[in-house]
């Protein structure tokens, strides 16, 4: 069996990052993360967030993975640093900044675009 230089693994972790800050945004954006302080199967969620039942049980299972929520018995629940966190009036809340960040999203996905021109990434204010 062979295994990879670390030097791998740090670069698929750059460039997978997109993924992981994906799955966090939709889930802060759409208030899983409140619903999950209460034990719940990913249909109950699905039905108070309006998504498909198989939709919603990948992204359950993708935080489960970040270690964003737990799974038991086919019910998912925020993970300690997701209670702190992530949930509104928690101790540490982010989750405004979050969807600050995922604002962003559009414009750094142009980045390629505004090296070649020169102009920098674009301003996500509008003008007044």
């Amino acid at each position: 069996m062979s295994y990879l230089p670390d030097s791998v693994q740090r670069l698929t972790d750059i460039a997978e990052g997109f993924i992981r800050a994906k799955i966090l945004f939709v889930a802060n954006d759409a208030e899983v993360f409140a619903l999950l302080e209460t034990p719940r199967t990913a249909e109950e969620v699905a039905r108070a967030v309006g998504w498909s039942p198989r939709g919603t049980r990948m992204l359950l299972d993708a935080l489960v993975a970040l270690e964003l929520a737990t799974s038991s018995n086919g019910r998912y629940r925020n993970a300690p640093i997701a209670s702190e966190c992530l949930v509104p009036g928690a101790p540490y809340y982010q989750g405004d900044i979050m969807r600050h960040r995922h604002n962003g999203w559009q414009n750094w996905s142009r980045l390629t675009e505004a090296l070649v021109a020169g102009t920098g990434l674009p301003s996500e204010r509008t003008p007044e």
